[in-house]
């Protein structure tokens, strides 16, 4: 839906996100429509939700505060757009679909759809789990995050058997021509037999990139008659900073 909308805004500029999605998941799913759009609505307004906090648009006065690394580490971006309760509601939302779909080019389309949620899913209840045992590593929780890397693995078995890209519904495949590598990074890459056999639970050892501009984050005032931000700018980052607002320059 969001290529079309994409097309059809530059086409004519009035016309409404919304409707244009509707319009897409009407005509593309037909009788399976209504919880097809439950389905996108769920994804699409995580995604508009961090959009708030992430975006250089927002207007917030204090540019300091857009450097902020919202995502620090890969998997934190999956368990953020694909928290349980989003997952929960996706999925009951396309297995309704596929039981209310009657002709065979939506359900062809629906397993298309299928398909790439599944490999979504996997890769984020991975991530999931992976939090729960860093912050608290245990037996039970390595069971359970062998259990989601199996799985995780025995889907990208799927979507590329023999090597060859699956084609659900006999439609391209949104992966075609890709080549899938297992991760070999935690916790993809562990040997959970070996660990059993040593006995001692792997140390989940997380380190902290930031990105954007070099900025300090710290409590503010605003105000907005005034030229400056309170606070100041130490010496070494008065280079990257607009003096205008006294904060950081858009990257």
């Amino acid at each position: 839906p969001g290529y079309y909308a994409f097309g059809k805004a530059l086409e004519d500029p009035s016309r409404e996100a919304d409707e244009l999605e509707r319009e897409f998941i009407d005509a593309a799913y037909g009788e399976a429509a209504p919880p097809m759009r439950g389905f996108f609505r769920a994804m699409h307004r995580r995604w508009e939700v961090r959009e708030l906090f992430d975006r250089r648009e927002t207007g917030v006065p204090d540019r300091r505060y857009r450097g902020y690394s919202f995502g620090m580490k890969p998997g934190d971006d999956y368990c953020y757009f694909y928290p349980p309760h989003v997952l929960h509601t996706m999925s009951a939302c396309l297995e309704r679909a596929k039981a209310m779909a009657l002709d065979e080019k939506v359900k062809a389309r629906l397993a298309l759809v299928e398909a790439e949620f599944r490999y979504q899913r996997s890769l984020a209840v991975v991530q999931s789990i992976y939090r729960i045992y860093r912050l608290d590593p245990s037996w039970e929780a390595l069971d359970l995050l062998e259990t989601a890397v199996q799985d995780y693995k025995d889907t990208i078995a799927w979507l590329m058997p023999g090597g060859r890209s699956h084609r659900p519904g006999s439609l391209r495949s949104p992966y075609n021509g890709m080549k899938f590598s297992l991760s070999s990074g935690a916790p993809y890459g562990w040997d959970f037999a070996g660990i059993r056999a040593q006995g001692e639970l792997p140390v989940a050892d997380v380190e902290i990139k930031d990105r954007g501009a070099r900025a300090r984050i710290a409590p503010y005032t605003y105000d907005p008659d005034s030229p400056r931000i309170a606070g100041g700018a130490d010496e070494e980052d008065a280079g990257f900073l607009d003096p205008s607002i006294n904060a950081p320059f858009d990257m």
